[in-house]
């Protein structure tokens, strides 16, 4: 920014094609960064960025500037070396395992936006769901963690029984099923995402034939085929298929109906993915998965018990909102049971009878599971201790009446798909009250952000105040409808950017490829516009014209990509990411434009007010990195894009106000 700043300021006249060059090459970046990364790894591809503004400094010392640039392009890449180091917190599972005596790191893998760690320990004994009833021990197995958290077992040879996988929880749904009847054809099972592949080895012992896991992450594909094929049997089943695909999207674009869908739902400790969108985890999402079960199929979620159990309460919620919009009574058609650590959540398009649930009752009585909703189903025995009035508040939800509770657990949609937000300002004197344990029950993913953008916003106005407080004759013309005409500029593009990276992973399944193909496409959009601005300078009422068609495009944008997720989820990568990159290149072309037009007009005034635009046009973008993840948790992406559709109609409204607006014109 410094360099560019003085850019500008030195050439002013040639600010479209600065400012070209400047978006040009961060779209070259964007695509660029992830063949870096794949190629030769994250730590090294972040040394290798580090490097690049000493290259842009030894282009001008070339230039004659100077070897002071060349300094201090050096002391700028040094001070980010201590950032390099890519490791897991030192709270996080793979760094406390890995504390263990004798543990081993036997893979490590970084993807385009994950970490995959496979650990091997003595200690390792997870069995999920397994019944405290059971005699059994945990099976021998390594365990595989993403970004150093939600580890997975990988099961190794000696495998268990086959009446091993009964005693889990997860074996519930198929108690119902009877998948394992003489005579009856083994039915298809997916499993949803890459949490749920623990699942898949209780669906082979119940007589599964054809088993799916959707996993969008061809790394982790990769990774999973290696191990199996390193050991005889082990680390998935062998009739298990592993889908390149979301669940989200292979729902929307295969073929085939399921007999159940199974799905895990991540917990986030401290609320610290608040801010992380899910699409299948909505009303929309879980309704798809609804459509795809076949005459009496079930859809099976699980979700951890945690001393707040609100992860629980929502996904309950939005599954009773799913139902209901296909007309569906959620008491007629749900059932929880549980046990110490989880709750599995299964629902049926066809009504659930006490007759028919006769089986799945004793089995859960030998095993000793909880059966806790709905209330007409409910034992009075509990084998499990009662977690406040988590069972009465999902037999309310289930039976529709209201819950109370301290968080947000209203259903989720498309449009606000952050499952894990779940803060309410009314409960924030409750949670205050309570003793020391209220930091863990604050959504910290949530406040960090909103602190840092007021902390953002007074320095911000600190930094610009005092150029003006100093500059003496030197001072912006006008610089209130100035500062709200570049910042309108800055917060608008950067609002319309996030909502469409967070809506075309609907798309494009990896949030890292949606993220390069929506900036190189924003980036040279806007790019290629300020070019054309250097060679066409347009009048006052023709780029007010161009702002206008901005803001119209931004109301229409995401109905545009939601309609192209209808047809396209089963399209080819190619064909997925031209569906996104095309309508996000054509509306950011006018988006090039508003920026060096009022740069050029502030060139004639005087050098400091173009460097003192350029930092307003900066601060309000990184403003707006941070209130748009906020503006979306709270309202939603339309709410976002409408936002941005303000800020550009704001600026077409204040530029008349730029000097010399009519004389350059």
């Amino acid at each position: 920014a410094l360099f560019i700043a003085a850019c500008f300021a030195r050439w002013p006249q040639a600010a479209g094609r600065i400012y070209s060059a400047d978006l040009l090459g961060g779209a070259c970046g964007a695509l660029a960064a992830l063949p870096l990364i794949t190629s030769v790894g994250l730590a090294p591809a972040l040394l290798l960025l580090a490097l690049l503004p000493l290259v842009a400094a030894t282009v001008l010392a070339a230039g004659g500037r100077g070897l002071r640039l060349c300094a201090l392009a050096a002391v700028l890449s040094a001070a980010q070396y201590p950032l390099l180091a890519v490791q897991p917190g030192e709270y996080k599972a793979l760094t406390l395992r890995q504390l263990e005596r004798d543990s081993q790191l036997l893979q490590q893998r970084d993807s385009l936006s994950t970490r995959h760690s496979v650990l091997a320990a003595p200690g390792l004994h997870a069995a999920p769901g397994l019944s405290l009833n059971s005699r059994e021990r945990a099976p021998q197995q390594w365990q595989w963690f993403r970004d150093g958290d939600r580890p997975v077992p990988l099961l190794l040879p000696p495998l268990p029984a086959r009446d091993y996988f009964q005693q889990l929880l997860g074996h519930a749904p198929y108690t119902l099923l009877e998948l394992a009847g003489a005579g009856k054809a083994a039915p298809r099972v997916l499993l949803l995402d890459d949490s749920a592949l623990w699942a898949a080895w209780t669906a082979a012992a119940a007589g599964a034939g054809d088993i799916r896991l959707t996993l969008a992450d061809g790394d982790a594909r990769e990774l999973l085929r290696e191990l199996r094929r390193r050991q005889d049997e082990g680390i998935y089943p062998q009739q298990l298929q592993l889908e390149a695909a979301s669940a989200r999207r292979y729902l929307q674009g295969s073929a085939g109906d399921f007999a159940l869908i199974v799905a895990e739902i991540p917990h986030s400790e401290a609320g610290m993915a608040a801010a992380q969108e899910d699409h299948l985890l909505t009303v929309e999402g879980l309704g798809a998965a609804l459509e795809r079960l076949n005459h009496g199929g079930l859809l099976a979620l699980t979700v951890e018990l945690h001393a707040l159990p609100r992860d629980a309460l929502k996904a309950a919620a939005m599954l009773a909102a799913a139902l209901r919009e296909r007309g569906l009574p959620p008491a007629r058609h749900t059932l929880v049971l549980r046990d110490w650590h989880s709750a599995l959540l299964l629902a049926s398009n066809q009504p659930l009878t006490v007759a028919g649930l006769a089986p799945l009752q004793q089995w859960a009585a030998r095993w000793h599971f909880d059966l806790v909703a709905p209330r007409a189903l409910a034992g009075s025995e509990r084998h499990h201790w009662r977690q406040g009035n988590l069972d009465s508040a999902l037999q309310d939800i289930l039976a529709g009446d209201e819950a109370d509770s301290l968080f947000d657990i209203r259903p989720n949609r498309d449009d606000r798909p952050f499952f894990h937000h779940f803060f309410r300002w009314q409960s924030l004197p409750a949670l205050l009250r309570g003793e020391a344990s209220w930091r863990l029950q604050l959504e910290w993913g949530y406040l960090l952000p909103l602190a840092a953008l007021a902390a953002g916003t007074l320095l911000s106005a600190a930094l610009l105040a005092l150029p003006l407080a100093l500059a003496g004759g030197a001072r912006p013309p006008r610089p209130l409808p100035l500062l709200g005409y570049i910042g309108g500029l800055g917060l608008g593009f950067m609002l319309l950017e996030i909502a469409l990276l967070q809506q075309s992973t609907l798309l494009l399944d990896a949030s890292a490829i949606s993220l390069a193909a929506v900036l190189a496409a924003m980036l040279a959009g806007a790019g290629v516009g300020s070019w054309c601005q250097q060679r066409w300078t347009p009048r006052t009422g023709h780029l007010q014209l161009l702002m206008l068609l901005i803001a119209l495009g931004a109301l229409l944008i995401l109905p545009l990509l939601r309609g192209l997720f209808t047809v396209a989820a089963a399209w080819e990568l190619p064909a997925r990411l031209a569906a996104v990159i095309a309508p996000a290149f054509l509306l950011s072309l006018p988006m090039g434009l508003p920026l060096p037009h009022a740069l050029r007009c502030l060139g004639a005034h005087s050098r400091a007010a173009v460097a003192w635009a350029w930092a307003g046009n900066g601060f309000a973008s990184v403003l707006g990195s941070l209130a748009a993840s906020l503006l979306a948790m709270h309202a939603g992406f339309t709410a976002l894009t409408a936002a941005a559709a303000g800020c550009y109609l704001l600026a077409a409204a204040l530029l008349p106000t730029l000097p010399s607006a009519t004389e350059s014109t």
